[in-house]
């Protein structure tokens, strides 16, 4: 059964949608949706996810139910996440499972979302969900049991008045202009990147890359979890943290997603509009703003390592530029030619004087790239080989002094001489 067809009045008549896993907590969804229809007359219980018939487009019918309803009620048993025979997986982990895409829709939508838990299930833990349901552990939740059914109902039956004479929700509480993906400028040899989502959850990854003997350094540290914002601050409470660390030189000593104390920090925001792109100021007590550049919006709460992304003003416009020895480099520097070569599996070879750089791809054809009617305008330039766009751009610099980190770590200046400079895009 879906919906009972009534005429529809917001005031009296709520849509209830019942999310339950069959496996743990069938008959009470059954009986918990014929109760409501008996205290709410004119209900429409969207219960049984199954009836939708083969071919219908699954995610999109049960985005219309829920952005339709008035109360999503989740109910959690003792199996809610479902673990798989073998105990190796849990099929909350899985974005096609029912449960995750129904949960997950509502916390996306902003849907009334109210947790029951069957029995003597315990409510899940954020640090154990995926980030896009993770946050239905933060919301107070109601217990059904069998022995004290009828009082336990009653007081969800108030939970629901209470959501009817409460003012309509606006769309999204977590600002619709912090939604996106976030990249750093002027960073140095450092990249961070915030992804915010309007679920009110984050993801943050910090990379360090240094060029050492062997090769490259890369420590990297990530964490996510719960965004709440208020005025001009925002806090982020993480619900797990990772680093991990591979140095050619030590590499004995390297590892990969170590756990990390979850901790919650304050920072202060703004947004800077320039230059026709957007731009987000984070701050943290005395220490310098970080500059971030939107890049576009994440589709959904999953884990991405972004390449370095370039900056699109003039070279040497604004602070954008403080960003060069991490979003572009000196074209006839190899240190900064291999460490680049290392990222993106293309191979750049240039010498000083020539007005013809190499270009292998990683496939080994080589793509010449004529340099000589490149104007000094600070302007990037794009390349063509076999109408194929080559994955680097090239552009005069006229050189400056800039604010980053340093080889030894510290903060300070450092200066870049004039010269032809290259950005890779797209590799």
């Amino acid at each position: 059964m879906l919906f009972r067809r009534q005429p529809r009045d917001s005031s009296t008549s709520p849509r209830i949608f019942i999310s339950y896993r069959r496996v743990d907590s069938e008959q009470y969804a059954y009986k918990l949706r014929d109760r409501l229809m008996g205290a709410f007359p004119r209900a429409q219980v969207f219960i049984d996810i199954h009836a939708i018939l083969p071919g219908q487009d699954f995610p999109l019918k049960i985005a219309k139910a829920i952005r339709d309803t008035t109360v999503f009620l989740a109910l959690i048993g003792s199996d809610w996440e479902g673990m798989e025979s073998g105990g190796r997986r849990r099929r909350i982990d899985d974005e096609r499972d029912f449960v995750h895409v129904e949960v997950a829709t509502a916390l996306e939508l902003n849907a009334h979302v109210l947790p029951i838990l069957i029995e003597r299930a315990d409510p899940p833990s954020p640090e154990t969900l995926p980030l896009d349901v993770g946050m239905i552990s933060r919301i107070n939740a109601r217990r059904l049991r069998h022995a004290t059914f009828d009082s336990d109902f009653q007081i969800i039956v108030e939970d629901i008045r209470k959501i009817l004479k409460a003012p309509k929700s606006p769309a999204s509480k977590f600002p619709t202009e912090l939604v996106g993906q976030w990249i750093s400028t002027g960073m140095g040899d450092a990249i961070l990147q915030y992804d915010f989502y309007s679920n009110g959850t984050y993801q943050h990854v910090g990379i360090l890359r240094q060029q050492v003997q062997k090769g490259t350094f890369e420590m990297e540290v990530f964490h996510e979890g719960a965004a709440t914002v208020s005025g001009s601050s925002i806090t982020l409470e993480a619900f797990r943290a990772t680093a991990s660390r591979r140095h050619p030189d030590f590499s004995t000593e390297d590892y990969s997603d170590q756990p990390r104390r979850a901790e919650t920090v304050s920072l202060t925001w703004r947004l800077q509009p320039r230059g026709g792109e957007r731009f987000l100021v984070l701050g943290e007590g005395s220490a310098p703003a970080v500059v971030y550049r939107y890049f576009e919006r994440p589709r959904s709460a999953t884990r991405a390592r972004q390449a370095p992304v370039a900056p699109a003003a003039p070279v040497g416009a604004g602070d954008t530029a403080s960003g060069a020895m991490i979003d572009w480099f000196p074209l006839f520097s190899e240190e900064r030619s291999a460490r680049f070569n290392a990222l993106t599996g293309w191979k750049l070879m240039s010498s000083p004087g020539e007005t013809v750089v190499y270009l292998f791809d990683p496939q080994g054809s080589v793509h010449d790239v004529d340099i000589s009617k490149i104007p000094k305008d600070g302007q990037f330039k794009s390349f063509q080989a076999n109408g194929r766009l080559l994955p680097i751009e090239i552009g005069w610099y006229a050189g400056g002094v800039h604010d980053g980190i340093l080889r030894d770590g510290t903060y300070g200046k450092y200066e870049v001489a004039a010269g032809y400079i290259g950005r890779w895009v797209n590799a």
